[in-house]
């Protein structure tokens, strides 16, 4: 067995490198592991970008990178048809339960949507669950906006009164 160690309480366990070593990895005392950083706030702090890659040597990877502003990319990098894709799946009933496709199609119960911007899919045939439910708390803004270039186009919006229990398109 090997083991790694410091006298002190108080100095963090690093690990350094290079011509001119500066350290790359730090463990604090507390537990937190930082990365790319000598000071973590977190219990995995790491400054750069991460990378995950499948077990089977492929390019295949998911990387995760800050940008600014607050905004976070996750790129899916692989080959196929579903390259650039990503799926949410629920690990207790292996079921995919959200699929945003490489076109940036949303499928919500479909793996495969191909058809719409936003498809939505009901499995089950019992019926017990609406497909989709909009609920607004203000019942005097509009609802739904359908928006387009110009009048002639359709463009209109939903809005409702439940004071009524009445719905307007216009």
């Amino acid at each position: 067995a090997m083991s790694f160690g410091v006298s002190s309480s108080v100095s963090p366990l690093q690990f350094w490198n290079g011509g001119t070593p500066s350290a790359k990895m730090t463990i604090e005392t507390d537990g937190k592991v930082g990365i790319g950083t000598t000071a973590p706030v977190k219990e995995l702090d790491v400054v750069g970008e991460i990378r995950i890659t499948e077990t089977s040597g492929g390019d295949d990877h998911l990387s995760i990178r800050p940008y600014t502003d607050g905004i976070v990319y996750f790129d899916a990098h692989g080959a196929g048809a579903d390259e650039g894709g990503f799926r949410f799946r629920n690990i207790k009933t292996g079921n995919e339960a959200v699929a945003i496709a490489s076109d940036g199609n949303v499928g919500i119960g479909t793996t495969t949507p191909t058809t719409a911007k936003v498809h939505l899919m009901q499995a089950s045939a019992s019926g017990e669950l609406p497909v989709l439910k909009l609920q607004q708390a203000d019942e005097n803004e509009t609802f739904i906006d359908f928006v387009g270039n110009s009048e002639s186009d359709g463009s209109g919006s939903i809005s409702s009164d439940t004071t009524t229990d009445s719905a307007k398109f216009g």
